[in-house]
């Protein structure tokens, strides 16, 4: 769907697009209406939303919210490590509000036989 010149991604093509985005160790992004973003990184989901105190972000780790927080110019980064049974995450949000951007970096770490197999991100995910 597009929505003012953005491209809205149903549920079941956000779940299939996040999968894929994994695989290939880069990042989808689409906004809504609302100046909100959505990253999804495999079987991670950030969502931040432009309030009047700043950035309102929350964090989603196989569907299970692990955080999130205010970022203001004050308080402008987030650090989060957390672990959803086979599945753990490192991440890290920094805001520019010279810049107007919000930035994500970490990675993504999924178990399987004897070894976790790791994606890194980095990427530009706001611009207001």
């Amino acid at each position: 769907m597009n929505i003012a010149g953005h491209t809205v991604l149903s549920e079941e093509e956000r779940r299939e697009a996040e999968w894929a985005v994994a695989d290939e160790a880069s990042a989808e992004l689409f906004f809504t209406e609302s100046r909100e973003a959505h990253l999804g990184f495999g079987p991670l989901h950030l969502e931040a939303r432009l309030i009047t105190a700043g950035l309102e972000c929350r964090l989603y780790l196989s569907g299970v919210r692990i955080g999130g927080g205010t970022l203001t110019p004050e308080e402008d980064e987030l650090c989060l490590t957390a672990q959803v049974g086979l599945v753990k995450a490192k991440t890290r949000l920094w805001a520019d509000f010279t810049l107007g951007e919000l930035w994500v970096f970490g990675e993504v770490c999924v178990r399987s036989i004897g070894d976790w197999s790791c994606r890194h991100y980095q990427t530009r995910i706001f611009a207001w």
